[in-house]
């Protein structure tokens, strides 16, 4: 009688498919860490654009009813400094505007570049002197305006560093809108 061989795998198939096993798994932890840190920076890009146009809406929001002989718009800080008063009503039909509003780029206490120096930026609205800051991570000239008789343009940079993957962020956003007074 001829004693068969036993069905199965030996020890050195057994050692090899593991080994194969251990580099595939290894491949697929290394590639979901790369995809995951893209997610991150993609999701916090997104949010640097969509900060910009915020900003960009609530500035062109307010300037399209600015009082268009007395808008100013000057340099400060190596950025654009608008000065504006908007229509807050009517008396004896005549137009009450409201006290100046100023928007300009001022030092920020925020280090968004990480680089452990005083040289980051925010813009601020000052009325009646109060500042409201609209955004921090201001790139450095990063608020332009441009008049051309009734139509402006304003044009916002912004630049920070992604916590996660310490690369830089920028936005770079353009609007433009008439004024209407």
């Amino acid at each position: 009688m001829k004693i068969g061989r036993r069905s199965g795998f030996t020890l050195l198939e057994v050692a090899a498919v593991s080994g194969l096993l251990v580099i595939v798994m290894s491949a697929l932890v290394l590639s979901q860490g790369s995809v995951t840190k893209l997610l991150s920076t993609t999701s916090t890009s997104g949010l640097v654009v969509d900060e910009a146009r915020q900003v960009l809406d609530v500035m062109s929001t307010e300037l399209r009813w600015a009082q268009g002989t007395g808008l100013l718009i000057t340099a400060e800080n190596g950025a654009s400094r608008i000065d504006f008063q908007t229509g807050i009503g009517f008396a004896g039909g005549v137009t009450q505007w409201s006290t100046p509003i100023t928007y300009h780029v001022r030092p920020s206490p925020i280090d968004a570049n990480n680089n452990g120096i005083a040289d980051d930026w925010r813009l601020v609205r000052t009325q009646n002197g109060t500042n409201r800051t609209l955004c921090d991570f201001v790139a450095a000239g990063g608020l332009t305006a441009t008049r051309n008789n009734n139509a402006i343009t304003l044009q916002l940079r912004l630049s920070r560093t992604d916590p996660a993957t310490r690369r830089p962020l920028r936005a770079n956003e353009r609007t433009t809108l008439t004024i209407r007074n």
